[in-house]
């Protein structure tokens, strides 16, 4: 059986990433960072609502975005790799265009 990803509350959150809380929420608020929200008993044993988000997600959502003509080159090449191989009608048409250009 496959374990539960690593959960942490806001709090706990905004200290393993050392930023305020708030910067999480405002992850949470524009969905750039997935979060539930679930009822828990609270230290007094009263039940409490809190929001929880995962590990992996957290991480991810503060990882470096690339810069520079690196990550431009990284970033064809995946848009490359994703899109639909052109037909042959098509091939024959772009070759037309271009040669026309000329």
């Amino acid at each position: 059986m496959p374990s539960a990803p690593e959960r942490l509350d806001i709090i706990a959150a905004a200290e393993r990433m050392r930023c305020s809380e708030k910067a999480i929420r405002r992850r949470i608020n524009k969905g750039t960072l997935p979060a539930v929200k679930e009822r828990v008993i609270g230290r007094h044993g009263r039940p409490v609502y809190k929001v929880f988000v995962n590990v992996d997600e957290l991480e991810a959502s503060f990882a470096p975005i690339p810069i520079g003509p690196a990550a431009k080159e990284q970033l064809v090449r995946e848009v490359t790799a994703a899109a639909p191989q052109f037909t042959e009608e098509q091939r024959e048409l772009l070759l037309r265009v271009i040669r026309s250009n000329q």
